[in-house]
């Protein structure tokens, strides 16, 4: 995933702090291809896996966002390849669709392993 938004849009506040990620984080997901929205309000981590493991298209970025230190970092790759390894311990087959995002985020070899939708 390697859209991101344009600098005027979201500024990153400062650097994270030593083991502050994943504390207290509260996740944004961006969508869109050519006109960017932000889907519905803050997210918390189960939450944020949920929505994209529901719905993956149109995905342009995850924002996690510590409102408690004033930071924020893109998500997007550790979120869809949380969502994907999920996938994989379900032993879930792929329908068109779902292998290209997997191949997108985690490379031709790694979608694969997948079993295919006939």
């Amino acid at each position: 995933m390697n859209q991101h938004l344009p600098p005027e849009n979201l500024k990153e506040i400062g650097t994270i702090p030593a083991g502050t990620i994943g504390a207290r984080e509260q996740y944004i997901v961006v969508r869109g291809s050519k006109e960017k929205w932000i889907d519905g309000d803050l997210f918390s981590r189960a939450q944020v896996i949920k929505e994209i493991d529901a719905d993956y298209s149109n995905l342009a970025q995850v924002i996690a966002i510590s409102l408690e230190a004033g930071t924020s970092r893109d998500a997007t790759d550790e979120i869809c390849r949380t969502v994907i390894n999920r996938w994989a311990e379900d032993n879930e087959e792929l329908g068109d669709e779902a292998y290209v995002f997997v191949e997108m985020v985690c490379g031709t070899t790694f979608a694969s392993a997948f079993r295919r939708v006939a």
